[in-house]
């Protein structure tokens, strides 16, 4: 996810101007999920376990509300569970230790 992403889901999920839509309640478990990826206030506090149980939540939702969505609202959730997701398999691989290279 691009910094520009990550700033505009900062943006809009701690607005207390926002009114309770489905889209801001998709964009408050956006922000956990930045969060538990270290995206927040403190980038060494990753916690992949708690990142991928609330991604399994927005594709749960976005499994079950098919069809009852806005073309907006719909747009809005696949675009964010594939840049979550993206952003998920780059920071576990960036987790797992680097194997070294075997000698010749």
């Amino acid at each position: 996810m691009s910094q520009k992403g990550a700033d505009f889901i900062w943006q809009t999920a701690t607005n207390p101007q926002e009114s309770a839509t489905f889209s801001t309640f998709i964009l408050g478990l956006a922000s956990t999920i930045l969060i538990h990826l270290g995206e927040g206030e403190n980038p060494e506090t990753i916690q992949l376990p708690l990142a991928r149980q609330c991604l399994d939540f927005l594709g749960i939702l976005h499994d079950k509300t098919q069809g009852n969505l806005t073309t907006e609202e719909s747009r809005l959730l696949c675009q964010i569970l594939t840049d979550l997701r993206l952003l998920f398999v780059h920071v576990q691989q960036k987790q797992k230790p680097q194997s070294p290279i075997p000698p010749l």
